[in-house]
């Protein structure tokens, strides 16, 4: 309620142990830990509660609409979450890549990885596909958004931001 100066809602989860990434919708976060996808109800911000794991080694996570994306080493998994307490799997794209991060805009997910971007049509997204691919030049991206049709990558070697017009 006060952005400049936040206080302690509450906390939870001893489970939730080195968690990797987190993703809010609604009254759910979707938490990547310990090789598992762990769902927490967050609608009571003292005392939130994990309402279901399932056992999938993911990364980072973004959420748009009624889907989650998940990266998974060498995978891109599209999860359903309009039923927020059984995330399902119904999209894997793979490739050699290990991606360390995910974006989407529009009908595209962009990934990034040792040497530049994954690019991922996800129009249908039980059938997500590679696309293309944009060789950076910058070193590894280590994390990516987009909007605005603009894709923005951190990256290793010049240690600053590259903005990518889509």
């Amino acid at each position: 309620s006060q952005p400049l100066t936040p206080t302690l809602a509450g906390t939870c989860c001893t489970e939730l142990s080195m968690p990797t990434d987190i993703a809010v919708a609604g009254d759910y976060a979707y938490v990547a830990s310990d090789q598992f996808l762990r769902v927490v109800d967050v609608s009571n911000p003292v005392s939130p509660t994990v309402v279901s794991a399932t056992y999938l080694p993911i990364g980072a996570l973004l959420i748009q609409g009624a889907y989650l994306y998940a990266v998974a080493g060498g995978d891109l998994m599209i999860l359903d979450i309009s039923s927020p307490l059984t995330p399902a799997v119904i999209g894997v794209a793979s490739s050699g890549w290990t991606y360390a991060d995910v974006a989407v805009e529009g009908e595209f997910a962009y990934l990034a990885e040792t040497g530049g971007e994954a690019i991922i049509a996800i129009s249908d997204p039980t059938a997500p596909s590679e696309a293309g691919y944009v060789h950076t030049g910058f070193g590894a991206p280590l994390v990516v958004a987009a909007a605005e049709h603009t894709l923005y990558t951190g990256n290793s070697i010049i240690g600053g931001m590259t903005v990518w017009d889509l």
